[in-house]
């Protein structure tokens, strides 16, 4: 697969690299790993316990890089040449309906673009918003271009959730062939090993499904929406664009994981990939700034190289993400990013879509009608649930291992405090679930590629132990009392 087909799309699946007399790039750790010195990242640890993705270009392995964001190597194959031609924001204000003429019209150019030549076409469905708006403007295309073109529709979740029942009617009023990937206990298992294998930079909570749409090869190309609320409607994990502030904070060690004097002695150099990018790509306001840094260290370093497992199998594209979309949305007054943006795009393909709910919501896209929400499962996975009970066992052992003991890098009494308190809680997957199972993967990630450390571990004495095991406690039931979590 050539992963420098488009480098310069939001979309883009950055490979990794190690600099030896050349650059060698590669999306398959493998190939790399016999050129490093295979020593551990501190920098990249602090940052994942911080936000749950690394910055910038850094890996677990401290001579093991992502290629830049925006860049493509150089002919000589010894540098990374930047895009220098990255659209700035500016702050046009135009009728909101025009806005979205132009929008809809430039989605049509990009999947226009992906239909030439490609007859089996697959599309990630959900019950959201996004991939609503990508089958809206899929089906108008085939109708009005491409009525040879086949698409299969590729759900994952729960029977019973909003996501899969929504999208199965989409599929249905549009007579497309459905597909739905159920998820199991073991698929989490699996995922775990999948993200050590390649580097332990995300969570395997982020895998879904992908490794079974990776199997499914009666597509020629799968059409992703992941991009749409983050340029359409400006929304970025449920904030708007002018809500959002810098990666640029105070780093926080968060549950108490890290050992202090680790998290101190590198706690000074957490933002350096924050700041060489903000110097890379100057921009005028800060939240222009922010939006950059949403782009670049959580959708680059966390949805991209998720879906590059699909990738390497099936080729897969986000839509949303060419220079022309993200040019036009960011030269837009930021206010009219807007729900409202989705609502007239629809108007202008596919009404009819407007008549089955939003899976975050359970009613009618933004209808004015006071309705109560359905009954089905709003949740479309049950990972929480999974951690906590079937999966507990497998991820106990290798999150209190010799391994994760050995990197001299946690508080092991920190780690057993909270796999204790919160085995007992219910409800959904939080953020406690996605450090546990990711140290569960980072374990075997030091198997596979024999990751050093600087030091030997150390025993925390009994009065650290409890005091740790207080700390991480005390963080533990503030969390819950913040987001009203079930213990």
């Amino acid at each position: 697969m050539n992963f420098f087909y488009n480098h310069k799309t939001l979309g883009f699946m950055n490979p990794m690299y190690i600099k030896s007399e050349k650059l060698i790039v590669s999306n398959n750790i493998n190939d790399l790993i016999d050129f490093s010195h295979k020593r551990l990242d501190y920098i990249s640890l602090i940052n994942f316990i911080s936000q749950t993705y690394i910055y910038g270009d850094r890996t677990l392995i401290d001579d093991i890089k992502i290629s830049p964001w925006m860049a493509e190597l150089s002919e000589d194959e010894s540098s990374w040449i930047y895009n220098n031609d990255l659209p700035k924001h500016s702050e046009l204000n135009i009728n909101e309906r025009d806005f979205a003429r132009s929008f809809y019209e430039k989605l049509k150019e990009e999947i226009r673009n992906k239909l030439v030549n490609n007859q089996r076409v697959g599309i990630l469905l959900s019950g959201g918003m996004d991939s609503r708006i990508v089958a809206a403007v899929l089906k108008t295309l085939i109708d009005e271009e491409f009525q040879g073109v086949n698409v299969t529709a590729l759900t994952w979740g729960k029977k019973n959730s909003r996501d899969v029942v929504y999208a199965e009617r989409i599929a249905k009023l549009f007579a497309w062939e459905w597909k739905h990937f159920e998820m199991k206990p073991d698929d989490l298992l699996t995922n775990m090993k999948i993200c050590a294998q390649k580097g332990a930079i995300y969570s395997p909570l982020h895998l879904h499904a992908m490794p079974k749409i990776r199997s499914f090869h009666d597509v020629d190309i799968i059409l992703a929406g992941s991009f749409g609320d983050s340029i359409g409607r400006g929304e970025y994990s449920g904030k708007k664009v002018l809500e959002l502030q810098s990666f640029h904070s105070r780093p926080r060690n968060k549950f108490n994981l890290l050992k202090r004097k680790l998290f101190d002695q590198h706690k000074k150099l957490a933002f350096s990939e924050i700041e060489r990018y903000r110097s890379i790509y100057p921009r005028d306001k800060e939240y222009q700034y922010c939006e950059l840094e949403k782009q670049i260290h959580y959708m680059r370093k966390q949805l991209n190289q998720c879906m590059a497992y699909i990738n390497e199998s099936v080729p897969v594209y986000q839509v949303f993400t060419s220079q022309s979309i993200y040019e036009l949305i960011w030269s837009i007054d930021p206010t009219l990013r807007n729900d409202k943006l989705y609502l007239n795009i629809l108007n202008l393909t596919k009404p009819e879509l407007l008549e089955i709910p939003w899976a975050r919501t359970g009613v009618k896209y933004l209808s004015e009608l006071e309705e109560a929400p359905d009954d089905l499962d709003k949740e479309h996975h049950d990972y929480g649930i999974w951690i906590r009970n079937e999966l507990y066992d497998d991820i106990k052992s290798k999150v209190l291992s010799r391994n994760i003991k050995n990197m001299n890098v946690f508080n092991m009494s920190s780690l057993k405090t909270l796999l204790k308190k919160n085995k007992n809680r219910l409800g959904k997957a939080t953020i406690i679930d996605e450090y546990l199972i990711w140290v569960a993967s980072l374990s075997d990630f030091i198997d596979m590629y024999d990751i050093k450390f600087e030091s030997e571990p150390l025993e925390e004495s009994r009065i650290e132990y409890i005091k740790n095991s207080l700390i991480t406690y005390a963080q533990f039931f503030v969390f819950n009392k913040k987001y009203n979590f079930k213990k």
